[in-house]
């Protein structure tokens, strides 16, 4: 009995389950067929929806071809008909209207200027015709007096003459003069032996201007011999200090130039000194448009001015103040602001600091104390404080990737992104270039 049961139990399970296999196929036949009658279907209707698109599309086209062909004819009968029309007015106007007699015009001449009215003009016409025309871009003042049994004149004078053009291609020939004032006339023998040599040259005579200080400055306190100390100028520092001021009065420099660098008659420019001016200035004016002064080394050297105005107003500052602090003193006081009269003049104008030193001091004695010199930066150099004032320094933690300050574009905001690609890293020639040592070691 239960294998006749198991028997029919398994006869069962088979047949049931060819059922539901036939069941499934059956089903997924049926959906087969339904999704391609359905897709079928769908196909039909997207054929004849493109006919009919289609069939508009040629609709349209001929409306469009009906429509330019009527405008056309339209456009050419109108002209014709205009030009009948206009031809028609203009006999029947002919007819009615009166020829105009036109009036005389009488145009009264100006009355010619007086004899004293052309002179002034001309005059004029030559001022600004000389101030103009003979305007340099850079003029870098060197004010000399002789030194005993020594000779830094020369080396000053060669390393500028070397990096100046050679060529009148160069787009810098005649833009750049170095006007070499000797302070003691008839007493400077060197400055006379420097000049005699710069000038047999083409490029010295493009670019040097030996001058002398025939009419200098008489001291605020006259027959005065005091001594002074380190704030406090002395006579001799007095003196120099009318020295600068002869130097950037004179007729040579007063409004000749667009920019003015302060030299000394003991530096060496750096190598490639030049090319890191006009960079320098070209930047300047980008970041800091307007600026008053631009600081590439420490005293009263490297100091970059604009010709003109800022320049005189600085002279007279310095023959003014003369008695109250050295001339390296009132320069920084000056661009930086420190006093009512500065501040007023300065107006809010920035005063930019170079990161890089542009000079090697090549004196190892001092003309105003008799004694040597401390040590000073060499070329590349970074001029930070304490090396200079904190207030004319360049600021490593406000400008770290950047070599001026300030460091932030004002007038093309969009380009801030680009300040480190715009710098140049001049830290290179640092330490790899010759420099002038003592052989006091102080240097």
């Amino acid at each position: 009995m239960n294998r006749k049961r198991s028997k029919k139990s398994g006869k069962r399970k088979i047949t049931t389950t060819v059922l539901f296999g036939l069941i499934v196929i059956a089903s997924l036949c049926l959906s087969g067929w339904y999704v391609y009658h359905q897709t079928a279907i769908s196909l039909l209707g997207s054929k004849n929806d493109l006919k009919v698109a289609m069939a508009k599309v040629e609709i349209l086209q001929s409306r469009i071809r009906a429509l330019n062909e009527n405008a056309v004819r339209n456009l050419e009968q109108k002209t014709v008909n205009g030009k009948h029309d206009n031809n028609k007015d203009n006999d029947d106007n002919n007819k009615n209207v009166k020829p105009i007699q036109p009036r005389p015009i009488i145009i009264q001449p100006p009355p010619p200027p007086s004899p004293q009215e052309i002179l002034q003009q001309q005059q004029y016409k030559q001022e600004q015709y000389k101030k103009f025309s003979n305007r340099k871009w850079l003029i870098i003042g060197i004010p000399t007096v002789p030194r005993t049994s020594v000779d830094y004149l020369t080396p000053t004078v060669e390393a500028i003459l070397q990096q100046l053009p050679d060529s009148i291609h160069d787009p810098f020939w005649g833009r750049v003069q170095v006007v070499v004032l000797n302070q003691r006339p008839n007493e400077h023998r060197i400055w006379e032996i420097v000049r005699d040599w710069v000038l047999k040259t083409e490029k010295g005579r493009v670019h040097f201007k030996f001058v002398e200080n025939l009419h200098p400055y008489v001291d605020a306190t006259p027959g005065r011999k005091d001594r002074g100390d380190a704030n406090f100028p002395g006579y001799r520092v007095r003196h120099q200090t009318r020295d600068v001021a002869s130097l950037v009065l004179h007729e040579a420099v007063k409004d000749k130039s667009e920019y003015f660098l302060f030299m000394e008659d003991d530096l060496r420019l750096c190598n490639h000194g030049l090319t890191a001016i006009r960079y320098l200035i070209a930047k300047a004016n980008l970041y800091n448009p307007g600026w008053i002064a631009i600081r590439v080394s420490y005293g009263m050297i490297g100091i970059f001015m604009r010709g003109g105005e800022d320049l005189t107003t600085f002279g007279n500052y310095l023959l003014k103040h003369q008695r109250r602090r050295p001339p390296d003193h009132l320069v920084v006081e000056w661009f930086a602001g420190e006093k009512p009269e500065a501040k007023e003049y300065k107006n809010g104008r920035p005063h930019v600091a170079f990161k890089y030193n542009l000079f090697d001091h090549i004196g190892a004695k001092s003309t105003l104390r008799g004694k040597l010199s401390p040590a000073y930066p060499i070329c590349y150099e970074p001029l930070i404080e304490p090396v200079l004032f904190e207030v004319e320094a360049f600021k490593p933690k406000l400008c770290p990737k950047n070599d001026i300050w300030p460091c932030k574009l004002k007038t093309k905001p969009s380009r801030e992104k680009m300040q480190d690609e715009i710098s140049i890293d001049f830290s290179y020639f640092f330490k790899k270039i010759p420099h002038y040592r003592q052989a006091n070691k102080n240097y």
